[in-house]
């Protein structure tokens, strides 16, 4: 039994980077976009709606800006051009919505947390990004990819954490190794 355990996590390792490197073609690296972050004044609801809503239209008037760019340096360097006109856009939706606090739209460096859309694997690491702050920024935050344009949602998913349903996760390689190990052989 052991012998088998220790083939099979041999097999494993050995595939591993192998898989790993098919798989980058999948995966974008951090200098090949432009992230954005919307960061709540706190975490109440309505703090947390008027995230939402500033994120709509922080995202209505950028996403046309970079939408002809053809490199992310691109991208970023109209950002960085249209940071006023963006913070401007920010404060109007968040005025709009009753937030009379601070709105701040800040481009640099940033650090992200690993993220998939659809398909793709965004990978943590330090972002060119465009945050947008409302107030102390102490609340939850919403993020995506402007450049090339990742800001979409899966409506389903959406729907299902909206209601409270768990998410599950599943994995190839722990069924498998449950199948070869797991309780059923023993028993």
């Amino acid at each position: 039994m052991r012998a088998r355990f220790f083939c099979v996590l041999l097999a494993l390792l050995l595939c591993l980077p192998m898989g790993a490197r098919a798989d980058m073609r999948q995966h974008v690296s951090t200098q090949m976009m432009v992230r954005l972050q919307v960061k709540a004044d706190s975490d109440s609801p309505r703090d947390q709606r008027i995230k939402l809503i500033v994120r709509d239209a922080v995202r209505a008037y950028t996403v046309p800006l970079v939408a002809d760019a053809n490199h992310p340096d691109d991208a970023y360097q109209i950002l960085k051009s249209a940071r006023a006109d963006i913070q401007q856009v920010a404060m109007n939706a968040a005025r709009d919505a009753g937030f009379g606090g601070s709105v701040r739209a800040q481009l640099g460096v940033m650090p992200f947390p690993i993220r998939l859309y659809g398909k793709t694997l965004v990978p943590a690491g330090d972002y060119r990004a465009l945050r947008i702050t409302l107030g102390s920024g102490a609340g939850r935050n919403w993020w995506c990819v402007i450049y090339p344009d990742f800001c979409t949602t899966d409506e389903v998913a959406a729907e299902a954490l909206a209601e409270g349903e768990p998410v599950e996760f599943y994995s190839s390689i722990w069924e498998t190794l449950n199948r070869w190990f797991g309780k059923d052989e023993q028993e």
